[in-house]
């Protein structure tokens, strides 16, 4: 990161800066940031320093517009996008924020966050998309300890209840650290709250205990939770995460000799340390505490911390999918819903998982109560030559949580079952020229093989005689005409044959067709007869274009009688002229003499068969 250098005058141009080596150690990568007071004024700048003196730049710290009190910067924080972020103020702070983008500056505030005015109170620091600033000002009678800024502009959040921080500290180990003062000078032992930044629950309190009183100001945790702590009398030393004292410390003395009060420290990523004093001073070391190397600013008032974002790397965790559906489906199922369960133990990340299937993607936001996610697909279009489908579930990582893909799962397409319906079995009249046989193609889903045929054949004993097709429409309707016009009498089977394709199986089912004659009356059906007369029968037999087919070489035999009440009767003849009741042959038909002796008055129907005429006709008469 690069600050533009803030120009002046030739007559205000700063001393040259001097280097002084105390011991010989590895020098950082990267710069140092600092804010820092220019000499006996009430301006800050922000300065950038190679990690050998050299100043690299300085930009004034503008006050926020309408700042109630004098400007008076404290501590800073590189967020993880390189902006830097200035606790700027005493009772009513602004949270300053310079884009090194643009090299702008933005401002934020919040009800109820302040700090005492002792000049080594008050920093922040940053986390994700999060800047956590200590406070020391009560909000509605309590007191809280952090006020936590959102990048994403939500309101602020006040935590740490009855918490009083003088400053504040991002753990190595992930965890957010609060230092509270010692109230009246030294004591042997200073308290430390610690807390979870993404729940902003209480872990645990530490409390730093020394031999010798001590004042500390500030603090850095590195990733095993040992705490290195500046104090106001100039010693670095460090405590473990229990809060004992290891034994490990260093004084470190201004350039006159004297111990400096330090009032910042921050430990990088790599186990570097810079420190800042208030009489200007920037020391540079690692964890061990040894080889320090001493800047002057020439400044007053040292905030420090590295030109990087140097909040932890949270610890990556790595989730698993569980549940994931991998269905079978039925061609032609309009949707399907894909999901299932992404977990990292007890715990569930945020956002969503990526489904893929069939070369669409669609995003399915996790649950955070239960890590479930779901989403429908439309599979309507999905036919069974490309099942089964992969499809990918795939999480593409947030916060501490490493991106994972499973592919593992299919959708599985089926053919769809069809059958045939509402088939016709019509009965026609000999000579009829054709007919159109019809019926309903059905499915077990939603979609029918429309714009397919269906083949209707016609069988008789010998095999088949005629056959034609039918495209199936959009209701699964079809219909087929076949010639009939040279079929004699008799019954034939029809079968109905749908052969299937890719996505729908095939199916089959049967009909008959009934050729038969056509009977004519020559009396008056509607005349009634008295009981016992003879009643006698004419007829005729005909075919469909209404030609006489009556000839000796056809037997037309009366079968039943039907009476009113669905009763039946044997057919009885008058005299001998209808032997085995056949009716007789007389010129161009045919004449049956009833015996109505014993039916009782109404409407009765005699039922006549032609030779092998499959169907029995029915001829009314009334009985008075």
């Amino acid at each position: 990161m690069r600050l533009r250098a803030h120009r002046k005058s030739p007559h205000s141009r700063p001393q040259p800066l001097t280097l002084e080596q105390l011991e010989d150690r590895t020098l950082l990568s990267g710069n140092l940031l600092i804010t820092a007071e220019v000499p006996g004024t009430y301006h800050y700048n922000l300065m950038q320093y190679t990690p050998q003196g050299a100043l690299v730049s300085s930009l004034p710290i503008l006050q926020a517009p309408g700042a109630m009190e004098n400007e008076d910067a404290r501590g800073l924080s590189v967020d993880p996008s390189g902006n830097v972020n200035v606790f700027d103020g005493t009772l009513t702070p602004s949270l300053a924020t310079l884009n090194t983008a643009s090299q702008t500056w933005s401002f934020q505030t919040a009800s109820g966050w302040g700090t005492s005015g002792n000049i080594t109170y008050g920093n922040v620091v940053a986390y994700k998309g999060f800047i956590f600033a200590s406070n020391m000002q009560q909000f509605n009678g309590q007191s809280y300890g952090v006020v936590r800024f959102n990048s994403s502009g939500d309101p602020p959040v006040l935590f740490a209840p009855g918490a009083s921080f003088i400053q504040i500290a991002l753990g190595q180990d992930g965890l957010l650290y609060g230092l509270e003062g010692t109230g009246s000078g030294p004591a042997i032992s200073q308290t430390v709250q610690v807390f979870n930044p993404d729940s902003l629950a209480l872990v645990r309190t530490v409390t730093l205990h020394s031999a010798q009183p001590i004042d500390i100001r500030s603090i850095a945790v590195d990733a095993s939770g040992n705490i290195l702590a500046a104090s106001w009398g100039g010693i670095v030393a460090e405590y473990d995460p229990h809060g004992n004292a290891t034994g490990e410390s260093i004084l470190l003395k201004a350039p006159y000799g004297y111990a400096e009060n330090l009032i910042s420290i921050a430990l990088d990523t790599d186990g570097q340390v810079a420190v800042g004093g208030r009489g200007g001073e920037i020391y540079l070391t690692d964890e061990s505490l040894t080889n320090v190397q001493m800047i002057q600013t020439g400044q007053w008032n040292v905030f420090v911390t590295f030109d990087h974002y140097i909040g932890t790397a949270p610890q990556i965790v790595t989730p698993s999918f569980s549940n994931l559906a991998g269905p079978t489906i039925t061609y032609g199922q309009s949707s399907v819903t894909l999901g299932g369960t992404i977990s990292a133990g007890t715990t569930y990340p945020p956002g969503s998982v990526n489904i893929t299937l069939a070369g669409v993607t669609e995003s399915a936001s996790i649950n955070p109560n239960d890590g479930t996610f779901s989403a429908v697909f439309n599979t309507s279009t999905l036919g069974v030559s490309g099942s089964p489908y992969t499809i990918t579930y795939s999480y593409p990582g947030q916060d501490n949580y490493a991106a994972i893909t499973d592919s593992s799962k299919s959708l599985t397409v089926n053919q769809a079952v069809t059958t045939l319906s509402n088939l016709s079995s019509p009965t026609i009249v000999v000579g009829t020229p054709k007919v159109a046989l019809s019926g309903t193609v059905d499915s077990n889903s939603p979609a029918l093989p429309t714009g397919q045929s269906i083949t209707v054949t016609l069988f008789g004993a010998n095999g088949p005689l005629a056959s034609s097709s039918g495209i199936i429409d959009s209701n699964g309707h079809f219909s087929a005409t076949l010639s009939t016009d040279a079929l004699p009498v008799g019954s034939y089977t029809i079968q109905y044959s749908y052969a299937g394709d890719a996505n729908f199986k095939g199916s089959s089912s049967t009909g008959t067709l009934q050729v038969t004659y056509a009977v004519n009356t020559l009396f008056d059906t509607s005349k009634p007869v008295h009981e016992g007369a003879t009643l006698p029968i004419r007829l005729q037999v005909a075919n469909a274009a209404g030609n006489n087919l009556s000839s000796a070489d056809l037997t037309v035999t009366a079968i039943a009688i039907v009476g009113p009440n669905g009763q039946t009767y044997t057919p009885q003849a008058k005299g001998n002229a209808n032997p085995d009741n056949v009716f007789r042959n007389v010129g161009l038909g045919y004449l049956y003499n009833l015996d109505t002796s014993g039916l009782a008055p109404g409407t009765y129907t005699l039922m006549v068969k032609i030779d092998d005429d499959p169907v029995l006709h029915a001829i009314s008469f009334v009985v008075d």
